[in-house]
């Protein structure tokens, strides 16, 4: 069961209904499981957002989760200053295909489905500073359900699994590192990113929230020096329905790539490998 509110980061109603709903989703994907049914939980300021507003929000919801297979089967509404909107999601997965984020082991390799960037880009959208293609991207992949994360709870040798979210990549390689008592090496060179992101970085357009996210676990981080602080918060940049990281064993790796490439993923990369804990090391080396 998952329970997720968005507020929104573009300017069209029924986009901002359909990222917050394959946001919600995503939970259910990033452990596994499929998604059975939503209900919404919205607040609109009722007097100041007009009714085909409100409409085209639900409407985004619903198409995202007829896309998922499931019914958008009602909701519940109040009065609020600020538009918020959000699903209730039930899932369904068989105990034995539960992924957790604390499950990597030793010898496996990271693989990241989708592209780092959605942080910078809205930023760069609120400036008015993104173009056309890069703007076409960003709603690409913020709008694209995590739907191989239903696929890959059922495969061998995928040993963890999460989605990668407001805490950015570098937060979740935290959190899985701590949760199994391992460390994560990552080869930057192989972690995809939306074309236009570095661009913007070098502008100085970066969200506040990659810059808090650096704050709260940069002490856990160590970069290669050639990286600059600017290409450094790439790492922490906050996502939303951001892509899934998993834990996979080496053997089922490539083939997983190719069949996640077919399924139109086509950014997904191997991103980097799991080590032995060593208390004299940073638990994640960015390369």
């Amino acid at each position: 069961f998952t329970n997720d509110f968005f507020t929104s980061i573009v300017d069209d109603p029924y986009l901002f209904g359909q990222i917050a709903a394959a946001n919600s989703i995503s939970d259910v994907y990033a452990m596994g499981g499929s998604p059975l049914m939503a209900t919404a939980i919205a607040g609109f300021p009722v007097n100041e957002l007009s009714m085909s507003d409100r409409q085209a929000i639900t409407t985004g919801g619903v198409d995202v989760c007829r896309e998922a297979g499931i019914p958008l089967a009602g909701g519940h509404t109040i009065d609020n200053p600020q538009p918020i909107f959000g699903l209730a999601v039930v899932g369904l997965v068989h105990p034995k295909h539960i992924k957790t984020n604390s499950g990597a082991k030793v010898g496996d390799v990271l693989i990241l489905t989708k592209p780092l960037g959605i942080g910078v880009m809205a930023s760069a959208f609120k400036l008015n500073v993104i173009s056309k293609k890069g703007y076409r991207e960003f709603i690409k992949n913020i709008t694209m359900l995590n739907k191989p994360g239903a696929w890959l709870g059922q495969q061998p040798g995928v040993n963890a699994m999460t989605d990668i979210t407001g805490f950015g990549l570098a937060g979740h390689l935290v959190d899985m590192a701590k949760g199994a008592h391992v460390e994560f090496e990552v080869d930057t060179t192989n972690v995809p990113l939306m074309e236009e992101v570095e661009s913007h970085i070098v502008e100085g357009i970066v969200p506040n929230g990659a810059y808090r996210n650096m704050n709260a676990y940069g002490q856990d981080l160590k970069f290669a020096d050639k990286w600059d602080s600017d290409h450094q918060l790439i790492f922490s940049d906050p996502q939303t329905n951001g892509g899934l990281l998993v834990s996979v064993d080496p053997r089922y790796a490539e083939q997983y790539v190719s069949d996640l490439n077919e399924m139109g993923y086509n950014k997904v990369c191997i991103i980097g490998r799991v080590k032995s804990y060593n208390k004299n090391n940073p638990m994640i080396s960015f390369l």
